[in-house]
């Protein structure tokens, strides 16, 4: 399945700008990628820190299909990525967040809209890979590898599930 990638130098969140490209009827499935998001979105209503260079992203499909297990099943694609790609096992924390040594590097958000009268995902995908940011309550690390790969290669695999 091709798919249309859009990526910015900056950004508020790459949520917010996957529902601006569906407004503007941006052809699904697609990618947001951003190097920098300002005020990143998480789930339960809190917000995702980060810092320049690290992982920003959302991937946006459309389906009849049911994927409430796609927060849990993102994570662990994610998971399965950094360990084949950069030989660095992490942990999971379900739902949706990923731990090393104990410290979160990555959060997965699924967000449900209709639009148009199709049911549309967005998986936002926050990974630490250059920078953990000084978070007050949340304790967090980073693991030095590339975004792209990362994104790449987490897409191709989550491709496959998507379209069984």
């Amino acid at each position: 399945m091709k798919f249309e990638h859009y990526h910015f130098d900056e950004v508020e969140s790459t949520q917010i700008e996957a529902k601006k490209k569906l407004n503007e009827s941006a052809k699904v499935p697609f990618l947001i990628t951003a190097d920098m998001q300002t005020k990143g979105i998480a789930t339960k209503g809190k917000s995702w820190a980060g810092e320049r260079g690290n992982l920003f992203a959302t991937f946006v499909f459309q389906s009849d299909k049911d994927f409430d297990f796609l927060p849990l099943t993102s994570a662990k694609i994610m998971k399965d990525v950094v360990f084949d790609e950069f030989d660095v096992a992490l942990e999971l924390k379900a739902p949706n967040d990923l731990l090393f040594n104990g410290k979160k590097c990555c959060g997965i958000l699924l967000e449900k809209i209709t639009f148009h009268e199709k049911l549309c995902y967005l998986i936002g995908i926050g990974f630490n890979c250059f920078k953990a940011p000084f978070l007050k309550d949340v304790k967090a690390t980073f693991i030095s590898c590339d975004p792209n790969t990362l994104i790449n290669n987490w897409v191709k695999r989550a491709l496959k599930i998507i379209n069984a």
